[in-house]
């Protein structure tokens, strides 16, 4: 079908639409299930069958703290005993309540652990995250019995793609227990979230009253976050650039600090974790920057179309998330939003010669593109946050009028100075900012 429909596509192309038209989907159908099936295939998840309490030795592959203390670890399964599964899980999920002597990625980890199958769908229809489980390669989760120890495990053969992935992982855990120790509570967990993409440190009456208030976007990385990253890095760097007048007059400042925030938003992708909603904040940004260094529109459906193909072609599994569903309705329904208020020249503000009612206009357009992206994202989403998660957030527009500009103008700002001069440990006071904004958009949800 993919080969035929092709073929069917490029002889008809341009002379008969009402066949190539047909033909194409066919063909992208077709290339859709193939993915599908390969990716399936490609994974081989073994799942645990039912549950069961074991002796286990493994390999950290990463570790996560979680509210009320404690770490979860991903860890390969090496070896079982007591009794010995004839058909183990490679990797496993396991929480940590204990204290113990907490275990870097790549370090061996034993206990006694209490392994279960992941849950299935609490009704027909719902989120079943077993199915997710099954594409991260989590066979089983669970606990283990008071504090794991140290293991002796064989080293991993190192290669450069391991190396970068224990570095970055590690790299992950350092940043996110350096902001902690300098913002306590659920603001740390909040700031650690919006860094790393670690969320579970946050605890759930602050996670409950973040989502039912319409700010839970803000924990996840996602468009808003890249977007003000790249933006505070290109417009910062384009203004450095233009201090010096000879040096702005022979190189093409803006191109350079497109580079420079590409740069910025790649580095900032990689901490992430890679989540669907950062891989496609990502590529979008990506887009757009390159757009700026080539001269072309940077903001359009086409961009969007290429990153949602991107992610379908590299993980097809990832369009039944809410994180994808949710974060690609909410992108075309802006984009397309933004277009139409665009062509219809509401957008376009006439300069006035009053200084005081220039900033009062600014102000009303920041405050009116805050509300019609709030209602925008949030009807877009409503449908996709009432199937998977059984939620409307009805206070979405207040909460981000309220919320908005302290992530943009405080929060944002402060965070990004703190990453660039944590490797001179000066990132002491800028994460006490950033700790401060988040306390106050707490307080906004609560």
């Amino acid at each position: 079908l993919l080969f035929m429909g092709g073929v069917l596509t490029l002889i008809f192309r341009s002379r008969l639409p009402a066949i190539s038209l047909p033909a194409a989907a066919i063909a992208l159908v077709a290339a859709g299930r193939w993915l599908a099936a390969s990716e399936t295939a490609h994974k081989a998840t073994i799942l645990l069958d039912s549950p069961v309490t074991v002796n286990l030795t493994g390999r950290v592959v990463s570790r996560e703290a979680v509210a009320g203390g404690g770490f979860r670890y991903i860890v390969d399964v090496l070896e079982t005993a007591n009794p010995v599964l004839k058909r183990p899980p490679r990797r496993v999920a396991l929480i940590v309540r204990a204290r113990h002597a907490t275990l870097a990625d790549g370090q061996g980890i034993a206990g006694r652990a209490r392994l279960s199958p992941p849950s299935g769908p609490a009704m027909p229809g719902l989120t079943d995250f077993a199915f997710s489980s099954y594409f991260q390669e989590i066979g089983a989760i669970g606990f283990f019995y008071g504090a794991p120890h140290p293991a002796v495990i064989d080293a991993l053969p190192q290669n450069f793609r391991t190396g970068a992935r224990a570095w970055i992982s590690h790299l992950r855990s350092v940043i996110g227990e350096r902001i902690r120790s300098i913002i306590p509570g659920d603001a740390g967990a909040f700031a650690t979230a919006m860094v790393t993409d670690e969320r579970r440190a946050m605890t759930r009456e602050t996670a409950e009253a973040l989502r039912l208030s319409g700010l839970a976007h803000i924990i996840a990385i996602s468009g808003l976050n890249m977007a003000l990253s790249a933006g505070i890095f290109f417009v910062g760097l384009r203004m450095v650039l233009s201090l010096h007048q000879g040096f702005a007059q022979s190189f093409p400042i803006k191109k350079l600090a497109a580079v420079g925030a590409l740069a910025g938003v790649t580095a900032y992708y990689l901490l992430s974790g890679s989540a669907v909603s950062a891989e496609r904040a990502w590529l979008m940004m990506s887009i757009i920057l390159i757009a700026v260094l080539i001269g072309r529109p940077s903001i359009s459906m086409r961009n969007v179309a290429l990153s949602a193909l991107v992610i379908l072609i590299l993980s097809p599994s990832d369009v039944m998330g809410a994180s994808f569903q949710m974060s690609f309705a909410a992108t075309v329904a802006l984009v397309a939003g933004y277009a139409l208020l665009k062509d219809s020249g509401r957008e376009d503000a006439r300069p006035s010669a009053l200084p005081a009612r220039a900033l009062l206009i600014k102000g009303w357009h920041f405050v009116w593109g805050i509300a019609l992206t709030s209602i925008i994202g949030g009807v877009s989403t409503a449908i996709f946050s009432i199937a998977h998660f059984q939620q409307l957030a009805l206070w979405g527009l207040p909460a981000n009028l309220a919320a908005m500009p302290i992530v943009s103008f405080i929060v944002m700002p402060a965070g990004l100075l703190a990453m660039l001069l944590m490797p001179f440990s000066l990132d002491a006071w800028p994460l006490r900012i950033m700790g401060f904004g988040l306390e106050l958009v707490i307080d906004v949800a609560k």
